[in-house]
């Protein structure tokens, strides 16, 4: 799947990719019926003692999180079900905003699959 998400010149755009590879990764664990509630709240970058406790959830399902040069591969059983690429990023150019600071925006776009879609 792909996803375009829009930001502006302003927005950090290695955060906010962060923010979505996390938010990936939830989602699959997710679909995978781990519970990750209780110490997972939002998509923001974990705590130590939050990747402790990660740790110890993927170990006890046989999960590896291989994250090498920002794309992140979730496996089981040393069996690859989701892949998320590096994203892409475009400058774009707004004629239309009246605001000179404004006319240009970064478009991120994101690549990846899981064996549920």
């Amino acid at each position: 799947m792909r996803d375009i998400i829009v930001l502006s010149q302003n927005d950090d755009k290695y955060q906010i990719e962060e923010i979505e590879r996390n938010r990936f990764i939830k989602d699959i664990l997710e679909q995978l019926n781990i519970d990750v509630s209780h110490f997972w709240v939002n998509d923001e970058e974990l705590t130590i003692e939050q990747r402790k406790i990660l740790r110890e959830v993927l170990t006890s399902n046989k999960i590896n999180i291989i994250e090498e040069e920002r794309e992140t591969e979730i496996l089981i059983n040393n069996k690859k079900i989701a892949k998320w690429k590096k994203p892409i990023f475009r400058i774009k150019r707004n004629i239309k905003e009246p605001d000179r600071k404004k006319r240009f925006i970064v478009e991120m776009e994101v690549s990846y699959y899981s064996i549920f879609e």
